[in-house]
């Protein structure tokens, strides 16, 4: 089968795999993946908050044991500290999501080469309107 011939739901979790896999390679904080990338993101907009707010905000892209799991790396790391009922982003942090910041928007001006905004909306509208259409059959 070559790539033309590919479903859309083939093409759909191809594109969901590499932005997964994505690193984020810095120079002085190491390597941020998707999951550890939102994180940082949430945790810069969110700059104190609780475990149920990050568990809430990261479900959507991994399971509840993993964030916890991730949440004691970012601690461990220095990244983020506890703080009363909750967690807050450090200095390193916030120096780390600078650094990834810079990497990040990298990988989007790269993704969207050659892609116009026409081209963009139309396969956002399109996948929209998939979901949509999919509703019915789908439990969630």
């Amino acid at each position: 089968m070559n790539t033309a011939q590919k479903s859309i739901g083939a093409w759909v979790k191809i594109t969901n795999d590499v932005f997964t896999n994505l690193t984020r390679t810095t120079k002085d904080y190491g390597s941020f993946n998707r999951l550890e990338w939102q994180f940082l993101n949430y945790l810069k907009e969110n700059e104190i908050t609780t475990e149920t707010a990050i568990t809430d905000f990261l479900s959507f892209f991994t399971k509840e044991n993993e964030i916890k799991t991730l949440i004691e790396h970012f601690e461990n790391e220095g990244l983020i500290s506890s703080v009363n009922s909750g967690y807050q982003i450090t200095r390193k942090g916030k120096m780390a999501y600078s650094e990834v910041l810079k990497i990040q928007e990298e990988i989007k001006v790269a993704a969207m080469k050659g892609i116009n905004d026409e081209a963009y909306e139309t396969t956002i509208s399109t996948l929209s309107q998939m979901i949509e259409n999919l509703k019915p059959y789908s439990p969630n």
